[in-house]
């Protein structure tokens, strides 16, 4: 279940237009890092998905990069994402349960600390079989309380949750690429790309 984030985004430092140009440069630095990850596996009929996109900042890097198709599920619209047709007030169940045919990749950019129950999420997410590879940034545990347990965190994450753990939870699954950033005063982030089997098959 998608928690509502409200609390955790009143951290954010927002300009009178609802913006905060700190955050969208994390997010900028995250976004290029996951595009070059998949960039060799990406055609312009691919949908891209931003999971907690707040007003869609990411989903304006998408289109500058050349994807048609892309929109963003948010619990808790701001104003601003109210105002982009391709932000919906949705779950993942909802997103799950669409007909979509279109290879679709996914960027979960500190969303997973959020989530009551983010393994059940993430299996409702990859019931569609067309998300072809999925982006997860998450605090990394070792970090200061004040950083890992947030407002609005209820999980931690360390690396080899994703490096052991996904892929025997996510068997269809496969780790591409890990690092470990450091940005945001000097606090470490866990930056995960995964690829699906038969979608993208790198290893084969």
């Amino acid at each position: 279940m998608m928690l509502d984030n409200s609390k955790h985004r009143a951290l954010h430092k927002k300009t009178s237009d609802g913006r905060d140009r700190e955050i969208e440069g994390y997010i900028e630095k995250t976004f290029e890092w996951y595009y070059n990850a998949i960039r060799p596996h990406v055609s312009e009929e691919d949908q891209f998905l931003d999971v907690g996109t707040d007003y869609g900042f990411s989903l304006d890097l998408a289109r500058i990069k050349g994807f048609k198709n892309v929109f963003g599920i948010e619990p808790s619209p701001t104003n601003l994402s109210l105002e982009d047709p391709h932000i919906f007030n949705c779950s993942l169940e909802e997103f799950a349960r669409k007909s979509c045919s279109l290879k679709t990749h996914v960027f979960m950019n500190h969303v997973l600390e959020h989530l009551e129950n983010p393994i059940s999420d993430l299996r409702t997410l990859v019931t569609n079989q067309n998300i072809a590879s999925i982006l997860i940034a998450t605090p990394d545990s070792s970090g200061p309380p004040e950083y890992v347990w947030a407002p609005g965190h209820v999980w931690s994450f360390d690396p080899a949750w994703f490096s052991d753990i996904m892929e025997g939870l996510f068997p269809d699954y496969y780790l591409v690429k890990q690092d470990i950033k450091c940005f945001r005063n000097g606090w470490k982030e866990i930056w995960n790309v995964f690829f699906r089997k038969g979608l993208i098959d790198e290893r084969s």
